[in-house]
């Protein structure tokens, strides 16, 4: 089979309407050309004022093998919005270092690469011709984003356009620049309120967030929206629909514009081949609010409304699975409870395993983390590491009402793989064309890996506001199982030597009941702990015991485990094919490493220790204290020996 060509769409806030749309015109376009599409997000607005879980979110970029892409598209408009600079100049300077294939930019400039622009003119036309015509206003403010940005300077050209032709006048002073957010909304709301500034009949803002910045303050200053002033927004968000006061809006042409953006990389992979017109975007156009005074478009309202609320009962009973995956559904799912709320890490991964089903409809689903994420001294919070480990893969054989998926692929996890390759089997494409979301895994800035949900070019259904807390969830669960391994390895561990403590070889223990062999235990007890303690220090005492324990840790085998169980006493305990002879051999191992140790140390007072063995047959009658018991009787009987022959 032919590989399939490969597109990557770099953007954020999927569930944002612009990004939504976005994707309908890549997907729609790259389906024609039977193109597969790997989408690299951040699932939170790239404005967010939470820094290190921005940082957090931002590293799924540094993910980004743009030599297995024959094109990328990526949208500065949504990425850099209220950028300082800084990440715009990171994210060019990673592009003109990696990137050697095809880039178009969408909506706005980067570098020097393409752009694709949205019809921005013509939709302002359409606007203020609604404003001037259906309720014939003439004394018009624009509020407007920078002029030097050129969305800021195609949507005024819309209205300067309108205006011309139909001799309206629009002084310079009406023409007010802001930033494409609330606070640019407030200040002028401010600046009419006060008197500063002449009272228009009608403010066309730039976008919906100003709109609903200078519409609210408005309100609150008493003046009536659209009584006294009429106001227009861009973008027909969400926000704006469930606004107190429903914005009047636009529904851009950005859908066509990404399909255009498709039909540039077609054109400089393979040019030889015909490009397809995009399909006719019908949900381009005016949404009628009440804040021009307009009856509310309905029909828009509930769409809008529906994506956003969280609904509170839901029909279990439904054959046919109709039921709407929306927040509600995870919120009674308790998903939240059972992932965080595991007692390992294996635990954790089976709950994940169980509530994928709330992602549906998907093709697969990948769960890659680094391959030490247990560590908590291993932080990695820029890039991803050489190799990363599938945890976790499912497919799409989901039933709703079990919550089960029973394409999970044990036999293959966990398994490591090249992280360049971005997911096992990348390369090698699905049978139909498709789109993969990657998505970052992280705990504020600390990376763990990355998510990957693979769909179908053809769904409709696209990433919302479900599959975002979904992956939250996740993030925070790995994170408490983190602290919770950290715990329980501290509870079986000495805090001084390392080696486990009486509960760690317990632990040990229950899970050998079932293997068939010997039991052999040495019992090590250090000689003068006490004396060195008196006459060095605890320091010093501590140093000795750790030479011990790392006598011990070398000679400790594979079917073995060293233990800490008292002040200066030590076990080894192993389970398998031992007899007399090789029990000595151990003990003579560990009394060179001893020697060795003593003599590197090169300390004034001597390091060693007392040995004693026992063996015994693994049954279920098996008393484990005897035989302890019985090795610390030879052990003693070894002690004073020894001292006896210094003597």
């Amino acid at each position: 089979m032919e590989t399939r060509r490969r597109i990557a769409l770099i953007t954020t806030e999927l569930e944002n309407p612009y990004q939504q749309r976005i994707m309908k015109g890549v997907f729609s376009q790259a389906k024609k050309y039977d193109y597969d599409v790997a989408v690299f997000s951040t699932m939170v607005d790239i404005t967010h004022f939470m820094k290190d879980n921005l940082t957090g979110e931002k590293n799924i970029y540094q993910l980004i093998n743009f030599s297995l892409f024959d094109g990328v598209i990526i949208t500065p408009s949504s990425l850099f919005a209220l950028d300082d600079g800084s990440f715009r100049e990171a994210m060019l300077r990673m592009f003109r270092e990696r990137c050697r294939c095809k880039v178009v930019s969408l909506d706005s400039f980067f570098g020097d690469y393409e752009n694709i622009d949205v019809d921005d003119e013509r939709a302002f036309y359409e606007i203020t011709r609604h404003i001037c015509e259906v309720h014939g206003y003439r004394k018009i403010c624009v509020l407007n984003g920078d002029a030097s940005i050129g969305v800021s300077q195609r949507r005024l050209k819309g209205v300067l356009r309108y205006m011309k032709e139909h001799n309206i006048d629009l002084p310079a002073e009406n023409i007010v620049t802001g930033d494409f957010w609330y606070p640019s909304g407030e200040n002028l709301a401010e600046e009419i309120a006060s008197g500063e500034r002449e009272m228009p009949e009608a403010v066309i803002c730039a976008n919906d967030y100003m709109a609903i910045g200078l519409a609210n303050r408005l309100k609150q200053h008493g003046i009536q929206v659209p009584g006294q002033i009429a106001v227009t927004g861009y973008d027909a968000t969400s926000e704006a629909a469930i606004n107190e006061i429903i914005i009047s809006s636009y529904v851009p042409g950005i859908s066509e514009a990404a399909a255009r953006a498709v039909n540039c990389i077609r054109r400089a992979i393979q040019p030889e081949l015909p490009c397809v017109e995009p399909d006719e975007d019908d949900e381009t156009g005016f949404r009628r609010g009440e804040s021009c005074g307009c009856a509310v478009d309905v029909k828009n309202w509930r769409n809008c409304f529906n994506n956003m609320v969280l609904h509170q009962k839901h029909n279990w009973s439904d054959a046919n699975q109709n039921t709407p995956l929306d927040l509600g559904v995870l919120t009674e799912s308790y998903m939240s409870e059972c992932v965080t709320g595991v007692a390992d890490y294996q635990q954790c991964f089976e709950k994940i395993y169980d509530y994928t089903y709330l992602l549906r409809p998907f093709g697969d689903f990948w769960l890659c983390l680094k391959e030490n994420w247990l560590d908590l001294e291993d932080v990695v919070t820029e890039g991803y590491p050489e190799r990363m480990r599938l945890v976790m893969h499912s497919n799409n054989d989901i039933d709703i009402h079990s919550a089960k998926v029973s394409g999970f692929c044990k036999e293959a996890c966990p398994s490591s793989f090249d992280t360049a390759n971005l997911l096992p089997h990348f390369l090698e494409g699905c049978e139909e064309a498709s789109v993969y979301y990657f998505l970052p895994i992280h705990f504020r800035e600390e990376m763990y890996g990355y998510i990957a949900i693979r769909c179908s070019l053809t769904q409709e259904y696209m990433f919302g506001k479900v599959h975002h807390n979904w992956i939250r969830i996740v993030s925070n669960g790995l994170a408490m199982t983190r602290i919770r391994n950290r715990l329980f390895e501290l509870s079986m561990k000495d805090s001084v030597t390392g080696l486990f403590n009486r509960r760690g070889m317990g632990e040990w223990l229950h899970g050998k009941k079932t293997e068939k062999g010997n039991v052999l235990v040495i019992m090590a007890d250090m000689d003068g702990l006490k004396y060195i303690n008196d006459h060095y220090g605890h320091s010093d005492g501590d140093f000795s015991l750790i030479a011990v324990a790392d006598s011990l840790k070398e000679v400790t085998e594979k079917n073995e485990i060293s233990a800490r169980i008292g002040g200066d006493e030590f076990l080894l305990v192993g389970v398998g094919s031992y007899d007399e002879e090789s029990c000595q051999r151990k003990i003579e191992a560990i009394e060179k490493a001893v020697i060795k140790k003593a003599e590197a140390a090169g300390k004034k007072y001597e390091i060693s220790a007392s040995m004693g063995y026992a063996l015994g047959e693994m049954s279920r009658h098996l008393d484990m204290d005897e035989l302890i018991e019985q090795a610390d009787m030879d052990m003693y009987r070894n002690k004073r020996r020894k001292h006896k022959n210094r003597k």
